[in-house]
């Protein structure tokens, strides 16, 4: 039979080996629908400058939590670190998401298992770090539930071994895009425009190897929102253009603003913040970067399909009641030709015609000087204004009565 201080030091050593065991991992809180728990990738402290720590989410079929930037609905986990001690910074890392539609709306989040890492800036290296917080998150499924809980893990200072949850912790660290790392995706291109109220986005990515299943999260002002992007390839397929539709804000608060860009495909990911250009990349350029449409020339048939839909739109314009006024003004010119010299009569529809060609020119010069000084503009938007709504109406109202013969201009 051991003596009593031999069983005493051996009870003390089961403590602390205990204590030790536990210390990378707190309990689980368990509620019908999601587990959660804090958990550290080292079993101790040690000299470390940044602790790596998990906050990890277990949840149950059918039901999920959201990303930092929820899409159309949704609220992402926040968590108030103010009650934790011996510590002066907390990075808190977001993994890749996962893109739900329900009911046509698209949100971004995250099901069955997610740990968001965490990495812990100690105030004072080698001493124990007390890591408290209140988590506030939104549980969803055919619901929404939301939740409040304490949360709270103390790690202890010692030898900072790897714990049994440093594995867990490094796979989904692997799976946080990064602004620093060098990245197999690349940026290539990012422009901007507006039609009314919806904003496109055009971003050109491209790799050294073919690019498969390319997708992207569009972040900035409060409000502002992106769908799941319009994928073209190149021919080669080592160039992908996303086009974005999106809208929220007003066109100002979205023109000429900082995107967060977070790209990513099977083989790799990056998040960049940039500023877009104004206007969308043309058919040529396209072209010329390898997205040529199965072979065809991409450049002669958009301009071939340009000029067919101006002829049509020209065609309708001319049948609609607002333009009748003007077409009996067309008829009476063609009127006082008759009896003219053919070259003379020429030359004059000649003149017209380059007259109206130039009239647009310079429309179009207007618009490009506009857009170009950063402005939201397109033609037809002066159509939104009630006053410019009046004035075409007096100009209208003006033109019949000249048409009624209640007056005359000789």
């Amino acid at each position: 039979m051991p003596k009593l201080p031999t069983i005493f030091i051996i009870l003390i050593s089961l403590i602390f080996i205990s204590d030790h065991s536990f210390a990378a991992k707190s309990q689980w809180q368990d509620n019908p629908h999601v587990s959660i728990r804090l958990i550290t990738a080292v079993d101790a402290t040690g000299d470390l400058q940044k602790i790596p720590f998990g906050l990890e989410f277990k949840l149950k079929p059918e039901w999920k939590i959201y990303w930092r930037s929820p899409g159309d609905a949704g609220l992402p986990p926040d968590v108030d670190w103010s009650k934790s001690s011996n510590i002066k910074n907390i990075k808190f890392n977001w993994p890749l998401p996962y893109r739900f539609s329900v009911l046509g709306l698209e949100t971004l989040g995250y099901k069955d298992h997610i740990i968001f890492p965490l990495l812990i800036t100690p105030e004072i290296i080698n001493q124990a770090v007390d890591l408290k917080g209140d988590l506030s998150y939104l549980a969803c499924a055919n619901i929404c539930i939301p939740y409040n809980i304490e949360i709270g893990l103390r790690l202890n200072q010692g030898n900072a071994t790897n714990s049994s949850e440093a594995y867990l912790i490094n796979k989904f660290q692997a799976n946080v895009p990064s602004r620093t790392t060098a990245n197999t995706l690349n940026i290539a291109e990012i422009r901007q425009t507006t039609f009314g109220k919806d904003f496109n986005l055009q971003i050109l990515i491209d790799a050294d190897r073919p690019i498969k299943n390319p997708d992207g999260f569009i972040e900035g002002t409060d409000g502002l929102y992106f769908g799941a992007p319009e994928i073209v390839k190149s021919n080669d397929g080592n160039s992908v253009l996303l086009n974005f539709t999106g809208g929220g804000l007003a066109n100002e608060e979205f023109i000429n603003q900082p995107l967060t860009l977070t790209i990513f495909d099977d083989f790799g990911m990056i998040e960049t913040v940039k500023t877009p250009k104004l206007g969308l990349l043309t058919n040529l350029q396209l072209s010329n970067l390898g997205f040529n449409n199965d072979g065809k020339n991409i450049q002669f048939t958009a301009l071939f399909t340009m000029i067919a839909i101006a002829l049509l739109g020209g065609l309708i314009l001319n049948l609609m009641p607002c333009v009748l006024p003007v077409l009996s003004i067309k008829l009476l010119s063609i009127i006082n030709h008759a009896g003219g010299e053919k070259r003379h009569v020429r030359i004059s529809f000649l003149w017209t015609a380059a007259g109206i060609i130039f009239a647009f020119i310079i429309l179009a010069i207007i618009l490009i000087m506009l857009k170009s000084a950063g402005m939201a503009i397109g033609w037809g938007i002066q159509f939104q204004q009630p006053l410019f709504l009046i004035a075409m109406a007096m100009l209208l109202i003006f033109f019949a009565a000249n048409m009624f013969g209640l007056f005359e201009f000789h």
